[in-house]
């Protein structure tokens, strides 16, 4: 996917959401805010690399932070007891932490599916090298000390990586909101 359908795509998912009535219980309205951060995340991501001079360090970054707002959206709408729904609208209590909300939202799926899903693969095989981007590490510093001269130097099958990663954790945003819709 290139930039340009990518910016295209979600204007139309921008578009849709627009339109819709969303239930109005807390669960509903905390799920729909973390979606709603998570399409302006996306929305980040591709104005970055939009840019005449394109800021692929922090549109990098910015996909862990899309990620995470997405399935604690999926896991507010699918998984939070009452009582850590009423936690985050109170703002008084810890929040769980990524790697559990990424097993309950894994058991939540294999109970629904029927089958074993490993939604914590996911987690296990990618939030470091994530995090690794988020945060300066490793994975982001290699790409700015592969020429002689320090600055980015990100491949073109990269930057398409990211765009197409960003995307496709947009739609799950997308149709999830879209499942918070009115009837």
């Amino acid at each position: 996917m290139d930039l340009e359908s990518a910016i295209s795509d979600a204007n139309q998912r921008a578009r849709d959401l627009h339109a819709l009535r969303l239930k109005n219980d807390d669960r509903s309205r905390i799920a729909a805010s973390l979606f709603a951060i998570a399409q302006q995340h996306q929305s980040a991501i591709l104005i970055l690399l939009s840019n005449k001079t394109p800021v692929e360090a922090t549109a990098f970054s910015l996909l862990r932070l899309l990620l995470e707002t997405t399935v604690r959206g999926v896991w507010t709408s699918h998984c939070a007891t009452e009582e850590q729904v009423k936690n985050i609208i109170g703002g008084t209590q810890r929040q769980i932490d990524i790697a559990t909300i990424f097993t309950s939202v894994e058991r939540a799926l294999s109970e629904s599916a029927g089958r074993d899903v490993k939604a914590k693969s996911l987690y296990e095989k990618h939030w470091k090298p994530l995090s690794a981007y988020t945060h300066g590490y490793e994975q982001q510093v290699q790409r700015w000390l592969v020429a002689k001269d320090i600055g980015p130097n990100y491949s073109e099958d990269e930057v398409e990586e990211l765009i197409c990663r960003s995307d496709l954790v947009a739609n799950l945003a997308f149709a999830c909101t879209r499942s918070l819709a009115l009837e």
